[in-house]
């Protein structure tokens, strides 16, 4: 498989789950199953590419003790994000009161937030049942 088809794979799963943040083996095993085979130094060589360009967003999971990646949806680096602990379900708060925290963060304890890694994590409202 030439590179330039196994990007635009890649960037097929990304944006296939853009609601997600994936894994690197996460998205080796999407490679998969879509019978598309992509070796785990190309992968991160291309991930590593798209972070640069703010095409996608990189996070550290404490959790899981790994990097994820998600796609950029408008500009990820002015909101923070949540995502469900359960489904992964990742949501972008770009919303006013949002806007307003961060900014009493910003000038009230002076301290600037690295919004584009942000990542609160929780239950959204289907896995809280």
């Amino acid at each position: 498989m030439y590179s330039t088809k196994q990007k635009s794979i890649i960037m097929e799963i990304l944006k296939e789950n853009k609601e997600k943040l994936l894994s690197p083996d996460e998205i080796l095993d999407i490679l998969k199953l879509k019978d598309e085979s992509c070796s785990k130094a190309t992968l991160y060589r291309f991930l590593d590419n798209l972070v640069l360009t703010k095409e996608i967003r990189k996070c550290y999971n404490q959790n899981s003790n790994r990097f994820e990646y998600q796609l950029c949806q408008g500009d990820c680096a002015t909101h923070l994000h949540l995502k469900c602990k359960k489904c992964g379900l990742v949501i972008h708060l770009s919303c006013e009161e949002t806007k307003n925290y961060l900014n009493h963060i910003s000038i009230e304890h002076e301290f600037l937030i690295d919004q584009m890694s942000s990542t609160i994590y929780g239950l959204c409202k289907n896995c809280r049942g």
